[in-house]
């Protein structure tokens, strides 16, 4: 790490402590369950991170605009490819204090910011279980063919698993299990009599 570098990282954790100990200060006022976060993972932050009851998390930052002032985000779950949660924050002049802060942050953003953190909270257990019926799917397919080369699984990610099946397997191809409980499904150099057999299959399937 240069100088710069160096001079900036001390900088940034000089700030993020600053910040901790005006957030300390406020939620006090905020009620019963909340904390500050001390990881040290994030002492060179541009802010600081309260951790509050049933997930409730805000960040505290200096608003870029005008130094003057401390800004206060509500955070949510980090993923968001389910849900895109509306961004909710206040702007509080520095020089109020913290107990303003926690008037202010109990007043004008927790009202638009929890309902939302229900919402997008709601959204995520709905990912989860999709997931998680997704990769038992996947471990039964691959269970019932040996030559199956099973998915990258990332409990963070609920990407839909795909299990690839290589070409010197019987049924060369590949089947991507989606998480609106469908498969689709990609097989390749099958005898024709297979085929027919499993578009008979699916006729037979077929609601009526």
């Amino acid at each position: 790490m240069n100088h710069a570098s160096s001079a900036h990282a001390r900088a940034l954790t000089q700030r993020t402590a600053e910040l901790r100990l005006i957030g300390g200060e406020a939620m006090t006022g905020l009620g019963q369950g909340w904390s500050v976060d001390l990881d040290p993972r994030l002492d060179t932050h541009t802010g600081a991170y309260l951790n509050g009851p049933n997930g409730a998390r805000l960040f505290l930052s200096v608003d870029f605009r005008d130094p003057s002032y401390l800004k206060v985000t509500g955070c949510y779950p980090s993923d968001y490819s389910h849900y895109s949660p509306a961004s909710h924050s206040i702007r509080v002049a520095r020089v109020r204090g913290p107990q303003v802060l926690a008037r202010e942050i109990t007043r004008r953003l927790m009202p638009g910011y929890l309902p939302e953190l229900v919402t997008a909270q709601g959204f995520e257990r709905q990912a989860a279980e999709s997931y998680r019926v997704c990769v038992e799917t996947a471990e039964r397919i691959c269970a019932a063919l040996p030559d199956a080369i099973r998915p990258d699984l990332d409990p963070k990610q609920y990407h839909s698993p795909r299990i690839s099946l290589p070409h010197n397997s019987p049924v060369p191809g590949h089947i991507k299990i989606c998480h609106d409980g469908t498969s689709a499904m990609e097989l390749r150099e099958l005898p024709t009599a297979i085929v027919v057999q499993i578009l008979e299959l699916i006729e037979g399937l077929k609601v009526v």
